[in-house]
């Protein structure tokens, strides 16, 4: 099971190789359990210059109004990567899907949402160890490239 730090290292790598396989930021998106985990994760790629659109903020009254805007910038085409949980995403869908498997408790209804929102790429992160078999025969690198390999991020 990775760290906070080592599942945002993880999906930072991610997120690099798919641009290097000619994805854009916009059609990107990570999903994750808690406004708290998102806010972690929002930090990281901005720290790696990498432009983030999410609806996390501080304190209610701020993220009602941002959330709002925010969301609505996911639909019109806003170039940067997107961030925000399991249930704000209910109902829309992207091309690349990053699923992040909190290692605490997960509404089961709600990781379904998660992964059936992509049209091209799923990526999933597991933290979970009620999930660790799920998944476990599927490929690591569909191309011969593992994309968690260090060595292929630049």
């Amino acid at each position: 099971m990775r760290s906070s730090a080592e599942a945002a290292h993880a999906l930072l790598s991610a997120v690099q190789w798919l641009q290097k396989q000619g994805k854009t930021l916009d059609t990107m998106v990570i999903l994750v359990t808690t406004n708290g985990e998102g806010t972690a994760l929002v930090a990281h790629f901005e720290r790696a210059h990498i432009l983030v659109n999410h609806l996390f903020k501080a304190d209610e009254r701020e993220r009602n109004s941002v959330k709002t805007q925010n969301k609505r910038n996911f639909y019109v085409g806003d170039p940067r990567l997107k961030i925000c949980t399991y249930h704000s995403f209910k109902g829309w869908e992207a091309n690349n899907i990053f699923v992040v498997v909190s290692e605490k408790h997960v509404d089961h209804s709600l990781l379904y949402v998660a992964l059936t929102r992509t049209t091209e790429n799923l990526f999933v992160l597991n933290r979970n160890p009620v999930y660790q078999e799920y998944g476990s025969r599927w490929p690591r690198d569909w191309d011969g490239t593992d994309i968690f390999d260090d060595s292929t991020t630049g």
